[in-house]
């Protein structure tokens, strides 16, 4: 079975926000455990007294709520191991996302339904194309 994971990025409500985005990662369920392997080793290796820790970009990236006291190199650093590992599982691993332009119309749930559709109709093609030329028979289970 192939896993999707995944997490909005924007208030689809919010008027401080111009976009919504859907995005998330796939990957069979077996890669899950070398994922989460790889993930924790690099917790423990920068972060080793640290309880649990969310890798979330824009955190990261931004410096807040933990990461705040990260020094930017250091962010930049776990960022890049981060998509290390991600470019390193190319062959299981799947990226997919939608970005939505909020306006006056489209908003709230209208943008959270867009997005959704998109994002599970690029799923639903790479299944397809996954069963049509390997004839792999996987199904799909998204995770939120």
């Amino acid at each position: 079975m192939r896993l999707l994971c995944l997490d909005e990025s924007g208030n689809p409500c919010g008027a401080d926000d111009k976009h919504f985005v859907l995005a998330g990662i796939s990957a069979f369920e077996q890669n899950t455990f070398f994922l989460t392997r790889d993930l924790d080793a690099l917790k423990q290796r920068h972060f080793p007294t640290v309880p649990p820790l969310d890798f979330h970009a824009a955190p990261i990236r931004s410096g807040n709520g933990f990461w705040r006291h990260v020094e930017k190199p250091l962010r930049d650093t776990v960022l890049a191991e981060i998509g290390s590992m991600i470019s390193a599982s190319a062959a299981s691993v799947r990226l997919f996302g939608a970005v939505v332009e909020k306006n006056a119309t489209m908003h709230g749930e209208s943008a959270i339904k867009i997005a959704m559709e998109q994002v599970c109709k690029r799923f639903d093609v790479m299944l397809k194309r996954q069963f049509n030329e390997h004839g792999d028979k996987q199904r799909g289970l998204l995770v939120f």
